[in-house]
C-alpha cells in the first residue's frame, strides 16, 4: 500500500515540514537561524529549509555541495574541518556564506533536496513500510518525528498500548495516540524552545480530527500557513485530469493493475498479447472483422489510426503498412492473410508497435476514463 505515497503526496509533506521549519511552504533554502539546541545547551547554527543543525548535519551537507563543484565550494573549503568540530554560530562570514549559496547557486538547493531525502525522508519512509503503515497523514506524522525528533522515539511509543499495523494494530488509532503523546511530551519538555513547537503536532491532530487520512482536503494549516501544492500540482479545470479528492490514489501500480486486468479479459493474458488477433461478428450489420492487440482494436474501428500513429514513428513494417492505410476500415479485410501475418509479425518482431498500442489505449480509453472517473463527485455505493 505504499503507493499512496504518491510523489504528489511526497511534496505534499515536505511542503508542511518546510512551513514547519521556515514558515513557507516553499522552503528558505538560504534560512540561517541560531538556537541554543545543540551539545550541552550551546548555541548552533541551523540552515536551509529543513534546518540542518551545524553539531550534526551541516558538515556532511557542505561536504556533499564542496562534491558537486558549487559556485562557493572553494570558500567553504577552509571552513569544512570546523563544521561541527568548532562553534561558527558568532561567524557571519561563515553565515553569510550560507546565505549566498542558497540563494544564488543552483546546486545548493539541489544538495539540500538530495541531503534531507538521503537523510530523513528516506529513513522514515523505510520505518513507514517496515511497520505496516499506508495512509499519507501517517508518513506526515512519521516524517516529521524523523525530521524533528530524529526518529520515532521507544519511550513515547511505550506511553501506549496500540501495536504498529505490521503487528495487528490498527493504524489510525496508532498515530493518534503517537500524536497524542508526542504533543504531551513537546508541551512539557524541559527545553523551552521545544515547547514552542506544539504547533506542529497541533496541525496533526487537527487533520486527524478532520479524518483528512489522504491529505485530500487541502490546505493543510500549518503554524497559520496554508499549505497547498504548487501552482505545477494543482488542479486546473480544463487542463488537468487528476480529480481533486481522490486521483492520487491512482498510481501508476494502479494504473498498470487496472490494464492488466483488462489484458487478461481481451487477451487472456495480464500481460497482454500484443500479437493477438480474433475474429468476430460484431462490425457492422453483423459482418465480420480483425480484433487486434493487448485491447482488441477493432478493424472498423481504430485499427487505422492505430496503424497510421505506428507508420508515423517509423515501424520496421510502416512500408509493408503502406499500401494499407486507406483500406482499414474501409474495405473488409478479415480474410487477407497477408495483412494479418503482417499485424502478428509487427507486434511480436517491432517494439514500436508495442509502444504504439500502449500509447494509442492511453489515448483513446485511459485518458477519457481517467478524465469521466471525478466528474461523478461521488463514490461507488453498490454492493459490488
Amino acid at each position: 500500500m505504499t503507493h499512496l505515497i504518491t510523489p504528489s503526496i511526497k511534496t505534499l509533506v515536505q511542503r508542511a515540514l518546510n512551513a514547519a521549519e521556515t514558515g513557507t511552504a516553499d522552503g528558505k533554502y538560504d534560512d540561517v537561524s541560531i538556537f541554543a539546541g545543540g551539545k550541552g545547551g550551546a548555541k548552533q547554527i541551523t540552515y536551509g529549509r529543513a534546518q540542518a543543525t551545524e553539531q550534526e548535519q551541516l558538515p556532511e551537507l557542505i561536504r556533499m555541495y564542496r562534491d558537486k563543484g558549487g559556485a562557493f565550494a572553494a570558500q567553504f573549503g577552509p571552513y569544512l574541518p570546523l563544521i561541527g568540530a568548532e562553534p561558527l554560530a558568532d561567524d557571519s562570514e561563515f553565515k553569510d556564506l550560507l546565505v549566498r549559496a542558497g540563494k544564488e547557486d543552483a546546486l545548493m538547493k539541489e544538495t539540500l533536496d538530495e541531503f534531507f531525502d538521503k537523510a530523513c525522508w528516506a529513513p522514515a519512509f523505510k520505518w513507514f513500510t517496515k511497520h505496516g503503515f499506508t495512509l499519507p497523514l501517517s508518513m506526515l506524522v512519521i516524517y516529521d518525528s524523523f525530521l524533528h525528533s530524529g526518529g520515532i522515539r521507544p519511550f513515547l511509543r511505550n506511553k501506549f498500548a496500540e501495536p504498529v499495523p505490521a503487528k495487528g494494530g490498527d493504524e489510525k488509532n496508532w498515530i493518534r495516540q503517537y500524536t497524542k503523546a508526542r504533543h504531551e511530551w513537546l508541551a512539557g519538555h524541559s527545553e523551552r524552545i521545544l515547547r514552542k513547537t506544539i504547533y506542529r503536532t497541533n496541525c496533526y491532530l487537527c487533520e486527524i480530527e478532520r479524518d483528512n487520512w489522504h491529505l485530500a482536503a487541502l490546505p493543510i494549516s500549518m503554524n497559520g500557513i496554508a499549505v497547498h501544492l504548487p501552482d505545477a500540482l494543482r488542479e486546473r479545470p480544463g487542463k488537468s485530469e487528476e480529480p481533486p479528492a481522490v486521483s492520487h490514489l491512482i498510481t501508476p501500480p494502479i494504473k498498470t493493475l487496472v490494464q492488466r486486468v483488462l489484458n487478461a479479459a481481451e487477451t487472456g493474458s495480464a500481460d497482454g498479447k500484443y500479437h493477438d488477433i480474433s475474429i468476430f461478428a460484431d462490425g457492422k450489420r453483423g459482418t465480420r472483422q480483425i480484433t487486434y492487440g493487448k485491447s482488441q482494436t477493432t478493424e472498423q474501428g481504430h485499427l487505422a489510426k492505430l496503424i497510421r500513429m505506428y507508420c508515423e514513428k517509423g515501424g520496421a513494417f510502416a512500408a509493408q503498412f503502406g499500401p494499407y492505410l486507406p483500406l482499414i476500415g474501409r474495405k473488409p479485410l478479415v480474410d487477407d492473410a497477408h495483412f494479418k501475418k503482417l499485424l502478428v509479425r509487427a507486434a511480436k518482431e517491432d517494439p514500436l508497435m508495442k509502444g504504439a498500442q500502449d500509447e494509442f489505449f492511453d489515448k483513446v480509453y485511459w485518458t477519457p476514463a481517467f478524465k469521466w472517473f471525478p466528474s461523478t463527485g461521488s463514490p461507488c455505493r453498490c454492493r459490488c
